[in-house]
């Protein structure tokens, strides 16, 4: 990169050749994940039941908002960008020309492996005997939760978003 100012988005010469061509360009992983599983169980005690249904996937780089290079989008979070008084490498200088061959993500790829905790529900049957004075046969009461609890390392709004 000869023509590269401190502070420009870095391309790296992937075959060797010398230049920054076509062929630099490298898959560095998949958004689809390797491995996705799902687990439910239920509890019963006495007229307590409660559930547990979970699942994840391991196996899946995605890149989002949080590493993309181009500047002139709303709503860009917060960044340390690179300054002659803090020459970093997380993200370059932030000016309309310093991704010049127009990379559309950089850095590292966004490990997008999670566990989600997608529903608990917990209900309770009332005993006949309590029912039968006042005419009810059945009664049961129930409530749930929905996606309470994620587990991830990844940065972004959610793993599952392409």
């Amino acid at each position: 990169m000869p023509d590269a100012k401190p502070g420009d988005v870095k391309v790296l010469d992937y075959d060797g050749d010398g230049a920054i061509t076509p062929e630099d360009r490298h898959v560095f992983g998949s958004e689809d994940p390797k491995v996705t599983a799902g687990l439910m169980n239920t509890f019963h005690y006495k007229g307590i039941t409660l559930s547990i249904f979970m699942y994840g996937s391991a196996g899946a780089i995605r890149f989002t908002e949080y590493n993309n290079p181009y500047f002139e989008k709303w709503n860009i979070r917060d960044r340390t960008w690179w300054t002659p008084e803090n020459p970093i490498n997380t993200y370059p200088a932030n000016r309309s020309d310093t991704n010049p061959y127009g990379v559309s993500v950089f850095g590292k790829g966004n490990n997008a492996s999670f566990i989600r905790i997608a529903d608990i529900s917990l209900g309770y049957s009332f005993p006949g005997k309590l029912l039968k004075p006042v005419g009810i046969q059945r009664l049961d009461i129930f409530g749930n939760i929905k996606n309470p609890f994620l587990f991830t390392g990844y940065v972004g709004l959610d793993p599952e978003y392409k």
